[in-house]
């Protein structure tokens, strides 16, 4: 909680018995941030048979800071694909590097991913690692992996309930606060619902075994957290889905 440039001296002296006291030199420490930045994947929830789901990449300064020559690597396992960021520019065709210059503490950047149409049950696999040349400066570098197998969600009998257990990208997401998550059931089941930190420590518990009806369910969560990316994951028995979330203080 101290500010930037606070400083703190330490100095010691040997102390003996008989002979006189030795004074160490005086030693500097001073309080400095340092900019932090990830990258989160975000993917929609419903994806339709024959067309590949568009897919948005959010960079974000966390903390500290500008971080300098920020930038993102996309890689989209050879699946040809349209990059569209919000600002600076991206060069290359798989893996592509875009850069967005100097991102000050607590902005985002944002890069759309637009693949061609692909055929049913076709799975994408899109990776993207944050970077940055900040002096002192911390990038996550923290590869996101989504797979996402190009298919129908709903059932044809009931669209609102979907074939499998999913769970969509927080939204918003980076959060500042409150952010809320969204989970689908294909059937009624026990459901299990937790965020944890990249420590694997958890932070917080919004369903811990609860019975709950087979279709879509949401949760607030207030994310009370340290800036930076968690993990919230739903089970459903042996049957896991996580999504990354990044928080900015």
């Amino acid at each position: 909680g101290l500010p930037d440039g606070t400083e703190i001296r330490n100095d010691a002296s040997i102390v003996f018995d008989f002979n006189p006291a030795i004074a160490t030199p005086e030693v500097l420490h001073e309080i400095r941030t340092v900019a932090d930045i990830a990258a989160v994947i975000s993917a929609p929830d419903f994806v339709v048979v024959g067309t590949a789901p568009p897919i948005t990449v959010d960079v974000s300064n966390l903390r500290g800071d500008v971080a300098t020559a920020a930038g993102v690597t996309i890689s989209t396992g050879g699946a040809a694909a349209q990059v569209t960021p919000s600002s600076g520019a991206c060069t290359g065709a798989g893996p592509f590097v875009c850069t967005f210059g100097d991102l000050p503490a607590g902005e985002t950047a944002t890069v759309d991913v637009a693949f061609a149409s692909a055929p049913a049950g076709t799975a994408l696999t899109v990776s993207a690692t944050a970077t940055t040349t900040a002096f002192d400066g911390f990038a996550a570098n923290d590869t996101d992996l989504v797979s996402i197998g190009v298919a129908t969600v709903g059932t044809e009998a009931d669209p609102d309930v979907p074939r499998e257990l999913t769970l969509s990208s927080p939204r918003p997401n980076p959060a500042r606060g409150a952010t809320t998550l969204r989970w689908g059931l294909p059937a009624a089941s026990s459901v299990d619902v937790r965020v944890y930190d990249l420590l694997g420590r958890e932070v917080a518990r919004l369903a811990d075994g609860e019975a709950q009806e087979a279709g879509w369910h949401e949760a607030r969560w207030e994310a009370q957290v340290a800036s930076g990316v968690y993990v919230v994951r739903v089970r459903v028995g042996d049957d896991v889905r996580t999504r990354r979330l990044t928080v900015i203080r």
